[in-house]
């Protein structure tokens, strides 16, 4: 989903690709294909599984 600002600053939710930017981050994509395999390289070097 894409969205751009108006003059007030509130978003305006759109399909249409121009001038508009992705409402959410690629990190959290449905179709993320190495999210188990992230966790599990986090667990192995002891790092928390939601931290950066």
């Amino acid at each position: 989903m894409l969205y751009f600002k108006i003059e007030n600053g509130k978003r305006v939710y759109t399909l249409n690709p121009e001038n508009a930017e992705c409402a959410k981050p690629a990190k959290y994509s449905i179709e993320d294909k190495f999210s188990e395999q992230r966790i599990i390289m986090k667990t192995r070097y002891k790092i928390f599984p939601f931290d950066d």
